[in-house]
C-alpha cells in the first residue's frame, strides 16, 4: 500500500467510521483520525480540527516513525502507541498495523488512561477492518492482472483507430 492512494470498499469505510465514532463518544475524545504510514490522512471522525489537518497527519506519521526509531535503539520492534499531553489538550496515537496509525485528540473532559484503554479496544476493531480492505484489494489486483487483451484485438482496435483519425497507412 505505500506509495499508493487508499481506496476503501463502502462497507468498510463505513466500518470504519462506526468504530471511530463508538470510540469517541466512549473516550470523550474530541476527535479520532486515521493516519496512513505516509502522512496521509484517512477519516477524521469528531469535532473538526481548527488546524490543517494535512500538516497534522503528515507531523504525526513523522512522530510515529521517530517511536519506532527509538524503540529500536532500546531493541524494540515498535513502541506501539505514544500519548503528547499539554496543560489543555493531549494526542494520543497508536499503530493499528504497519501502515496505519490511530490519532485521538482529547482535552480536560476525559483521562489519558480511558483515552488509552478505549482506543486500544478500537484498534484490534480497525485492525480487522483493514485485514478486510488489504484482503478485497489483493483480490481486485489480482482479478485486473488476469485481464487482458488479445493481440488480434489490439491490432484491430489500432485499425479502427488509425482509421477513425485518418491514418490511412495500415489500410
Amino acid at each position: 500500500m505505500a506509495g499508493k492512494n487508499w481506496a476503501l470498499f463502502e462497507e468498510e469505510f463505513w466500518a470504519l467510521n462506526d468504530v471511530l465514532y463508538t470510540l469517541v463518544e466512549s473516550s470523550y475524545s474530541k476527535s479520532a483520525m486515521l493516519i496512513d504510514c505516509e502522512g496521509r490522512l484517512i477519516a477524521n471522525v469528531g469535532e473538526p480540527p481548527s488546524f490543517d489537518t494535512e500538516s497534522f497527519a503528515s507531523l504525526s506519521a513523522a512522530d510515529l516513525a521517530a517511536g519506532r526509531a527509538l524503540a529500536s535503539m532500546l531493541g524494540e520492534r515498535n513502541f506501539r502507541s505514544q500519548a503528547h499531553q499539554g496543560r489543555e489538550c493531549g494526542i494520543y496515537q497508536c499503530s493499528i498495523d504497519d501502515k496505519v496509525m490511530l490519532v485521538l485528540l482529547f482535552d480536560r473532559r476525559t483521562t489519558l488512561g480511558l483515552v488509552r484503554l478505549k482506543a486500544e479496544r478500537a484498534a484490534g476493531e480497525l485492525a480487522q477492518v483493514f485485514t478486510r480492505v488489504y484482503g478485497k484489494l489483493s483480490r481486485s489486483e489480482r482479478d485486473l492482472e488476469r485481464v487482458s487483451i488479445g493481440a488480434d484485438f489490439a491490432a484491430q482496435a489500432d485499425q479502427q483507430i488509425d482509421r477513425l483519425f485518418g491514418d490511412s497507412s495500415d489500410t
